[in-house]
């Protein structure tokens, strides 16, 4: 098992990272990225317990996360939208993998009853999460196709996707289904996390922003 601090180092090194490439760029993508981050490590801190508050942090953990992704998803759909369109290819994919994962997780909360968890109640809070996720991944898919073949476009929908099944991962943990593997999400979190903030926003500022 991880030890916390380590966790807590990934996190806070992966804001840090956010803050200085925003510092240098100063772009709005930047911006948002940076501040996505800081949500998603403002979540790391409840949804591991740092504050040793119970099943209590799991709902700051996850009111921050959505957060993270709206803005997250607000970013990559403007930066497509400026690219292109939004309403394309990608966006249809995305809908499609939530589908899919709904579905997934759906058949393991009312199949795999969790002892400490009401089902339809855990699978509603999954799918209003679910959904903030979708909207990132809508925004990074559809990004990813209007610049398909130029500027790394192939890291976008690698990254998103490896966030979004970390997500699931946890979901099905949440669930008491493979929860003993719940450590090595540490392990592709980050660098899903770090592809995004890296590679997925231009280090120029955009003809809007000019």
């Amino acid at each position: 098992m991880l030890p916390h601090w380590s966790k807590m180092l990934m996190t806070a090194l992966l804001s840090a990272i956010s803050i200085i490439l925003y510092l240098v760029f100063r772009t709005r993508a930047r911006r948002d990225i940076m501040i996505a981050m800081l949500l998603c490590t403002v979540g790391d801190i409840f949804m591991t317990d740092t504050f040793k508050m119970g099943d209590v942090s799991t709902y700051p953990g996850a009111a921050a996360f959505i957060a993270g992704h709206i803005v997250y998803g607000i970013c990559f759909m403007r930066l497509a939208k400026e690219n292109g369109k939004y309403i394309n290819a990608g966006f249809f994919g995305a809908i499609g993998m939530a589908v899919a994962s709904v579905i997934a997780i759906a058949v393991c909360a009312f199949t795999i009853p969790p002892k400490e968890m009401q089902q339809p109640v855990m699978f509603v809070l999954i799918l209003l999460y679910t959904a903030c996720i979708t909207f990132n991944v809508v925004g990074n898919f559809s990004l990813a196709y209007v610049k398909r073949g130029r500027e790394l476009s192939w890291t976008l929908p690698i990254s998103i996707t490896l966030f979004y099944l970390t997500d699931i991962w946890i979901f099905l943990n949440m669930l008491n289904v493979y929860a003993e593997l719940q450590d090595y999400v540490w392990f592709v979190y980050p660098v899903a996390q770090l592809a995004l903030i890296l590679f997925n926003s231009p280090l120029k500022k955009t003809p809007q922003e000019a």
